[in-house]
């Protein structure tokens, strides 16, 4: 049965558990759970970022939806969000309940909350998946290179020497 309906996050949910998805699942974009940068983009707002801001900043961009971000240009939505968030925590969280609403929303567009990553129908490479990616490299390095000779060989049929 497919989602869908006159509002958002109407229907069922994305399960990605269950056979059908499993049988579709190309349908289902892998993250890496890390992200290795050398830096993250530049703060787009002003004025310049505090220090948790910064802290909060990076981390989201070692994230795996950081690849999507990056691709869809979200990086203003993406300070917009870390600049609330802070403030709403420098508060304790001691904010009316529409403002906490706010910030889910946002970190559900965003896909940083399992909804909105049910949504998006991102998920996380698991580790076998990993694991079968590190093998595979492994693999594919301890096999012998074969000269050309061997290659040419290889394109030949045999012939007996008794048949020439």
């Amino acid at each position: 049965m497919p989602s869908g309906g006159a509002r958002n996050r109407s229907g069922p949910a994305a399960d990605i558990n269950s056979y059908r998805q499993r049988r579709d699942a190309d349908g289902w974009v892998k993250l890496p759970p890390r992200v290795d940068r050398r830096r993250s983009p530049n703060w787009p707002l002003r004025p310049a970022m505090n220090d948790r801001e910064r802290e909060l900043w990076r981390r989201f961009w070692r994230m795996g939806q950081s690849i999507v971000w990056e691709s869809q240009h979200q990086q203003l939505a993406l300070a917009v969000y870390v600049r609330q968030f802070v403030a709403v925590e420098e508060l304790n969280f001691d904010v009316p309940t529409s403002r906490l609403n706010s910030l889910r929303i946002q970190a559900d567009d965003l896909g940083i909350t399992m909804p909105g990553l049910n949504r998006y129908r991102w998920r996380y490479t698991t580790t076998e998946e990993l694991q079968k990616q590190a093998d595979d490299v492994v693999s594919r390095k301890d096999r012998r290179r074969r000269s050309t000779a061997e290659q040419i060989a290889e394109l030949l049929p045999m012939v007996a020497d008794d048949e020439r």
